[in-house]
């Protein structure tokens, strides 16, 4: 393994356990033993470079466990299903990511971040054109691309709220309920009554 990878999986620990003030230069050299000067060899734009990285590596991690979930179950009901489950109740099995992505918006909003802003939404992207070539993938080929980009966009604003709903209800929310509708809507979606 690569040891910027390895840097990036350590820091992927430390951020899920502690929040992203800890995702510095200076503290993956505390954890790593490795010299403040060679992981700035790794992460140029410092701190934020480092945070990021992370960020990213922890998206395509989870994109990669949706599509193997999907690529486990036998038919294609099955496998849509897994495939919203997965984009849209995120909070359920990793409710840590919302204080990630709260505090993200916030250095966004409050310090006008270009540098969070851009690598946010080269993320936010991936997690889309993701979405996109999986439903593509499951035999979906006859929905247009720009409907598919825009469901996308939805069902990951979806998981936005139900994060921040998880938060303010204190965890009350009725998943199942809410995956029903879901999933639902996206199976209407994909048989052309909602397009």
């Amino acid at each position: 393994m690569m040891i910027k990878q390895r840097i990036i999986i350590i820091a992927l620990s430390e951020m899920l356990d502690k929040g992203i003030e800890h995702i510095t230069i200076k503290k993956m050299a505390q954890k790593t033993g490795l010299n403040e000067d060679r992981l700035n060899d790794f992460f140029l734009f410092g701190d934020k470079e480092l945070l990021m990285d992370v960020i990213e590596y922890a998206g395509e991690k989870w994109v990669h466990e949706i599509k193997a979930s999907i690529h486990k179950v036998p038919n294609k009901d099955q496998k849509l299903n897994t495939l919203i489950y997965g984009y849209t109740m995120g909070s359920k099995k990793y409710p840590q990511s919302l204080s990630t992505y709260i505090d993200l918006w916030k250095l966004i909003k409050d310090k006008q971040d270009e540098y969070i802003k851009m690598r946010l939404k080269t993320i936010y992207n991936f997690y889309i054109a993701e979405f996109t070539h999986i439903v593509q993938d499951m035999g979906y080929q006859h929905i247009p691309y720009n409907a598919l980009i825009a469901f996308g966009i939805f069902l990951t604003l979806i998981s936005d709220v139900v994060h921040i709903q998880s938060l303010i209800l204190d965890n009350k929310l009725d998943y199942d309920y809410m995956y029903r509708i879901l999933n639902k809507l996206t199976k209407q979606f994909l048989i052309g009554e909602i397009v």
